[in-house]
């Protein structure tokens, strides 16, 4: 049975073979053509022009095989030298090029797999060394190093989130230390680098914002507090505090950066009672000074009103210098929803009496 000829170089070498052994056309004499422009002569021609370009592909292409795998040769022993050294992902590295070169070539296919195995078991080990003596940009590195070998490892996923919660401690805990000696700068490359791996630690957010705010400068740290409730409409303060500090996180971004309104919030109830016996500005300054702001921000809500079948209310809104109570804005004015507003939906309309409140506030 014959042999199914698979390479194309060597069909080649066939095909030249073949065309040279074929004697040439003598029908063209016996036909009448004459020695001087016989077709014959051209045949002869024609078949000895094939088996040259034959020839010429065929050597092309053993060439560029050769050149190939001569390359590719070079980065697996490359590959096998790490390897007996130990260096699982320089080897890894030099066979994942032999097989970019040619992916049939020996068994290099299988050598990469192997290296990448033991690469993620190598790189973990150093990480975990490196984590046990408290360097843990280092122990990161290798983790995400021994991932990029082994993108489905369920031990490197689980070593880089452990890793992750220990480095926000760590960079929490310097972050603090800088910030009490004054030291916002390097607070602030702390802050910034455990933001990044976790935003809702503690009260991260605000410190972050807070030393970011010092560094930079133009921007003040805002704690919304509260508004004083005399509307008679339970609820009404808690719902215009929320409508506030989304319009002043959003138009008075360049002005303010606004603390976390739920961690504000804690605070005041858990320090309101403590603190004071009222809500007036000397509970405010407390609050601020608790969480570390430049200022803060204090109102009330008035009775509601009726006029022309609309409802009226009346909003007074100071901010406040922390720690002196120095009062660096304020604002009273009367606010008329529109004609579609009830008592029933009233809460739904605070954020239009929020949008007008910060409008006065931002001139």
């Amino acid at each position: 049975m014959m042999r199914k000829i698979k390479s194309p170089v060597a069909f080649l070498l066939i095909f030249f073979l073949l065309t040279t052994a074929i004697p040439a056309p003598v029908a063209a004499q016996e036909r009448g053509f004459s020695a001087a422009g016989s077709s014959g002569d051209n045949g002869k021609e024609y078949i000895t022009t094939v088996a040259v370009v034959a020839v010429v592909v065929a050597v092309g292409l053993l060439v560029r095989s050769a050149a190939r795998n001569s390359k590719a040769g070079r980065f697996y022993r490359q590959g096998e030298d790490y390897a007996a050294q130990g260096r699982w992902d320089l080897a890894a590295d030099a066979f994942a090029e032999a097989a970019k070169i040619n992916p049939k070539y020996r068994d290099v296919q299988s050598k990469l797999a192997h290296a990448r195995q033991q690469a993620e078991k190598m790189l973990i080990a150093l990480g975990d060394d490196a984590r046990e003596k408290e360097k843990l940009e280092d122990a990161l590195v290798y983790y995400q190093k021994a991932l990029k070998y082994q993108p489905d490892s369920v031990l490197a996923r689980a070593r880089l989130e452990d890793l992750g919660r220990q480095m926000v401690a760590v960079y929490y805990r310097r972050g603090q230390i800088y910030e009490t000696q004054n030291r916002w700068e390097e607070a602030l490359r702390e802050y910034e680098q455990a933001y990044r791996i976790d935003p809702q630690y503690e009260d991260l957010r605000d410190r972050y914002l807070r030393a970011k705010a010092r560094v930079e400068g133009g921007q003040t740290l805002l704690g919304v507090l509260y508004f004083l409730n005399y509307s008679g409409y339970a609820g009404l303060d808690t719902s215009l505090l929320q409508a506030v500090q989304d319009e002043l996180a959003t138009d008075g971004a360049d002005r303010y950066v606004l603390l976390d309104y739920r961690r504000v919030q804690m605070i005041i109830s858990e320090q309101a009672e403590a603190l004071g016996e009222r809500f007036d500005d000397s509970l405010a300054m407390d609050i601020g000074r608790l969480l570390g702001a430049d200022a803060v921000l204090t109102g009330e809500i008035g009775a509601i009103t009726r006029q022309g079948g609309r409802l009226r209310i009346q909003v007074t809104a100071k901010i406040l210098e922390v720690p002196g109570a120095k009062v660096l804005k304020e604002v009273e004015f009367t606010h008329t929803f529109s004609r579609e507003t009830t008592m029933e939906n009233l809460p739904l309309a605070m954020p239009g009496l929020a949008q007008e409140l910060v409008k006065k506030i931002l001139q």
